[in-house]
């Protein structure tokens, strides 16, 4: 009989690792950042965020003589997605953002955008092997800045990198880049990377 470590192990792999993650930040085009490379730099100063939210449908309750009756219904499949990113000296993501969440909501002229889509962008967020390979990724559509988190000082802090909080809302998630794809386009399996595994 094979051990079970063995199997463990044939089924796990590696595993999945939660410090793993590549983000797809993109701006809209009506705030003209496009050419400024803060799309990347979003991914390299992303120190944490939200991974992938629960998935499923809903249910609506029939009643006949005392008796339940599940039907499935349309779920909400919307919400808020939230990411941390390690704040530079000159602030320069940190305006980015602003000035997104200001073009959604003016507080000074009190202007909101005409269209919804001239502020709304689809994110996303790929799972990576020991390789950096994309294993997973999640899509979050529809998203636009709901809040950028302010900051504090501590003249006793022991010098540690700033860091903010910024949160999208969405109107719905979906595994994949497609409907029925849950992996990226370009997808190497992990157990044929053998770089990764004799590293």
């Amino acid at each position: 009989m094979t051990n079970r470590i063995t199997k463990l192990k044939n089924a796990l792999g590696i595993g999945a690792r939660s410090n793993r993650f590549r983000v797809y930040i993109t701006f809209p085009q009506g705030l003209d950042l496009s050419s400024t490379g803060l799309s990347e730099t979003c991914d390299i100063l992303c120190s944490k965020c939200d991974g992938f939210p629960e998935f499923g449908a809903d249910a609506t309750e029939v009643h006949t003589q005392g008796r339940k009756l599940f039907i499935p219904k349309q779920g909400d499949n919307g919400g808020d997605w939230t990411a941390t990113f390690y704040n530079s000296e000159t602030h320069d993501l940190k305006r980015a953002f602003i000035a997104w969440a200001k073009a959604v909501d003016h507080p000074i002229s009190n202007t909101t955008t005409g269209s919804p889509s001239d502020v709304s962008v689809t994110l996303k967020v790929a799972q990576l092997d020991s390789a950096e390979n994309e294993t997973v990724v999640g899509c979050f559509y529809e998203a636009f800045v709901t809040k950028v988190a302010g900051q504090d000082f501590d003249g006793g802090s022991a010098q540690d990198v700033e860091e903010f909080t910024v949160t999208w809302k969405y109107s719905w998630f979906n595994y994949g880049e497609d409907s029925e794809n849950m992996r990226p386009e370009q997808y190497t399996p992990a157990t044929k990377n053998k770089t990764a595994y004799n590293n």
